[in-house]
């Protein structure tokens, strides 16, 4: 009788939990739109979205690619973790840590984040395929009249990017700032090869209506067949 009863409470619980669950989905608004074909063969280009619902804050703004495996073995492990925390290393130790992405050359960098220019033999810092994918498509919202403000910071994973810093030399040498909030949610892998990550947070409420997202198509997803998406969602 014991035994019937605690698989009776279990069941309970579960369906609480559950019928919890099923509530708080039912609460969340979100819009998600395929904008890579739209934008083929466009640096700029623009989505229009509609919502027919109030959106209330928080509202997290999140790009999604398909048929990219970040779980890779050889994508996993090519990186330099000394790299993201600042430090330099030698052209032997990019070899072992990045290959085959290890020189500016490799990972089609030519400038610096200060703007000047790189040496394409050069170790490429941050080197290593995880940093070569980096996604860099940018996105802004708008009304009909005035662009609304994202905020593209606090986005990265709790302790996420505590360990990345530039180094010494970085406006110089770095392609990018490794304490870049998108870099360091980039170099988060994902577990599946379809994903999200964040890109920027929206602390005010989003009407019903009609508003454009323009977007800066910097990412190339056909050289892995990739589809990319941008999402709004209450998540």
């Amino acid at each position: 009788r014991s035994t019937i009863t605690f698989y009776f409470l279990t069941g309970l619980a579960a369906l609480a939990y559950g019928l919890f669950v099923a509530s708080a989905n039912s609460e969340i608004i979100e819009i998600e739109k395929r904008y890579d074909e739209i934008c083929t063969g466009k640096l700029d280009c623009s989505i229009t979205i509609t919502l027919t619902e109030l959106m209330k804050q928080p509202i997290l703004v999140q790009y999604g690619i398909d048929n990219f495996h970040q779980n890779h073995r050889i994508y996993m492990e090519s990186f330099s973790l000394e790299q993201l925390e600042g430090q330099e290393i030698s052209q032997s130790e990019a070899i072992k840590r990045c290959s085959p992405a290890v020189t500016n050359q490799d990972l089609g960098k030519t400038k610096s984040w200060g703007g000047l220019d790189l040496e394409p033999t050069a170790v490429a810092s941050p080197c290593g395929m995880k940093a070569k994918f980096y996604f860099n498509d940018e996105f802004q919202l708008w009304n009909k009249t005035e662009q609304i403000p994202l905020a593209e910071t606090d986005i990265a994973y709790p302790k996420g990017g505590d360990r990345f810093a530039r180094s010494s030399t970085s406006e110089k040498t770095q392609w990018i700032q490794p304490d870049n909030e998108h870099f360091v949610v980039w170099m988060t892998p994902a577990s599946l090869s379809s994903f999200r990550k964040p890109w920027a947070k929206l602390d005010k409420d989003l009407m019903a209506g009609e508003y454009i997202i323009k977007i800066r198509n910097n990412y190339d997803a056909t050289q892995f067949n990739g589809k990319k998406y941008v999402i709004l969602t209450t998540a």
